[in-house]
């Protein structure tokens, strides 16, 4: 149900808070819409959830959202750009171990951390760090000093983080609706991923057709305008171009993240399968 309310809408929400929407003339996509019902259900949402015009689909919670709570803290509903590196982190204390003025750990923390744009900023932006301080280079130092893992001993944990998802989405397959990781959400875009490999992979292997008089001369002249007559340069140059594509369609199969169901573990088999031919065929 919708209703006219001043300058936004308001979308009720079954089980939940109403949503405000500062969207007049404004189109919505559906999967921000959902994210957004999603959180209006969670128990800590205090009142109602306001959605700005340049609302859309995010990343653990709606970009372009706001999210008040009651006795909560969301750190993904802060914002990606100014929840940047924050995380909820259980800790042993309870409030009978922490002082009544909480005033002199912030402000130990607030001197550990640095925070704010730069030390030379305006006058309100206090926090940050002009000289690190000395503990602070050491530990960069020693962080510096360390190996990088080989890739083969990153693999069982790798396989352990994934198993962890897995076991998460057939417990509360609720908990990913409206999130990066849906299954519902990847699914095209794995198949379509699946897809663009295969037809490089047929590109690569094809075997070259027989060129007429008149396709040679057109190579050839190409080839003088562009200085690469000397040596194999097509064919090698085909095949970095290959594996160039290659990496660049991994990389995008990486960021729809860990399979977490049968259909999603049948592409990622099947894209395994085109990769390593693919690169095979490249070299």
């Amino acid at each position: 149900m919708k209703n006219m309310e001043q300058n936004y809408d308001t979308e009720d929400v079954p089980g939940g808070v109403p949503v405000k929407m500062w969207t007049h003339g404004v189109p919505v996509e559906d999967d921000a819409k959902k994210q957004l019902a999603n959180a209006a259900r969670l128990p800590v949402v205090f009142r109602h959830i306001a959605a700005m015009p340049d609302v859309h689909l995010g990343i653990g919670a709606t970009v372009g959202s706001v999210i008040p709570t009651l006795k909560a803290i969301i750190p993904a509903a802060v914002g990606v750009d100014i929840g940047c590196g924050m995380m909820a982190a259980k800790t042993t204390l309870r409030a009978e171990d922490l002082p009544d003025n909480l005033g002199p750990l912030r402000s130990a923390i607030e001197r550990a951390v640095p925070h704010g744009r730069s030390a030379k900023g305006w006058t309100r932006d206090e926090g940050a760090w002009e000289n690190p301080p000395e503990t602070v280079d050491q530990a960069w130092a020693t962080w510096l000093r360390l190996e990088i893992a080989p890739l083969a001993s990153a693999a069982p944990l790798v396989e352990r983080l994934h198993a962890t998802c897995q076991q998460i989405a057939a417990a509360q397959p609720e908990c990913l609706r409206g999130t990066r990781l849906d299954p519902a959400a990847t699914h095209a875009r794995r198949e379509k991923l699946c897809v663009r490999l295969e037809k490089l992979l047929g590109a690569a292997t094809e075997a070259p057709r027989e060129l007429s008089l008149q396709e040679m001369a057109l190579a050839l002249r190409e080839r003088l305008a562009t200085n690469t007559i000397a040596g194999d340069e097509g064919g090698r140059g085909q095949g970095q171009d290959t594996a160039r594509e290659v990496e660049r369609i991994s990389a995008s199969w990486m960021l729809l993240g860990p399979p977490l169901d049968a259909d999603a573990r049948a592409l990622a088999e099947r894209f395994t399968r085109a990769r390593e031919r693919a690169r095979a065929a490249s070299k």
